[in-house]
């Protein structure tokens, strides 16, 4: 995509983008669903793209679990585990996060991630990111997740800029696709800037 240089304001997307936590997501998912006999693959769980828990978890279960009660009780199970695995390891930053301190008090930044709040505040507050966020949404804050451009839309309502004058950093091919379908221009940090920073 062509980038127009006039962006007002920075999108990023979090796990993959910032900072390298999905294995951490995959193993917390993988456990969680063990108990309901589903050995969950890395690939699988790659593949059901960056939406909500209650979108990608019959994904990941090739619905063989629907009844909503049970999704979230896995949900609960697995952010659970999730945090109990953010308490122990170290959060290893991407090299996409120096671009926060590039962007810090020129522009407005908003973090947007189907990931849910109680995660990521434990992240950012173990990596002192808090400061660099003018609006944090997450997937607590939509009805659908990526694909669809409800996340973007609404990070760019609260950043109040327009979508066309924001810019997305991405790691997946859902959030590439919502932020096109957003209006909003987008920078895929697979092809360039996601290595390990340390």
């Amino acid at each position: 995509m062509i980038i127009n240089k006039n962006f007002e304001a920075v999108i990023f997307d979090f796990d993959g983008t910032l900072v390298d936590t999905l294995y951490l997501h995959y193993n917390a998912y993988h456990e969680a669903l063990l108990s309901y006999g589903i050995d969950l693959s890395y690939e699988t769980f790659k593949s059901v793209g960056g939406g909500i828990a209650l979108e990608t978890i019959p994904r990941m279960t090739n619905n063989k679990i629907l009844d909503s009660n049970i999704i979230s009780k896995i949900h609960n199970d697995k952010k659970r585990i999730f945090l109990e695995k953010i308490r122990k390891e170290v959060i290893v930053p991407l090299q996409t996060s120096i671009l926060l301190h590039v962007f810090y008090k020129r522009i407005p930044i908003a973090l947007a991630s189907s990931g849910s709040r109680i995660g990521i505040e434990m992240i950012l507050n173990k990596l002192g990111w808090f400061e660099y966020f003018d609006v944090i949404v997450t997937g607590d804050d939509v009805r659908v997740g990526k694909p669809d451009p409800e996340i973007f839309l609404l990070a760019s309502s609260k950043l109040k800029i327009k979508t066309e004058k924001c810019l997305v950093f991405e790691d997946s091919d859902d959030g590439l696709y919502a932020s096109k379908h957003a209006g909003i221009q987008y920078i895929d940090v697979r092809n360039s800037l996601s290595n390990r920073l340390f």
